[in-house]
């Protein structure tokens, strides 16, 4: 979700993250700038 300007990530049971400044098209585009999963 984008509000403002700023991605909510949703992790469930009542857990988020939020990115500020970032548009959810560019972490769509660009997942492994922002994630990193091993």
């Amino acid at each position: 979700t984008e509000v403002g300007g700023h991605t909510i990530i949703d992790l469930g049971n009542g857990d988020t993250v939020t990115l500020h400044n970032v548009s959810v098209d560019d972490i769509q585009d660009h997942p492994s700038n922002y994630f990193l999963v091993h």
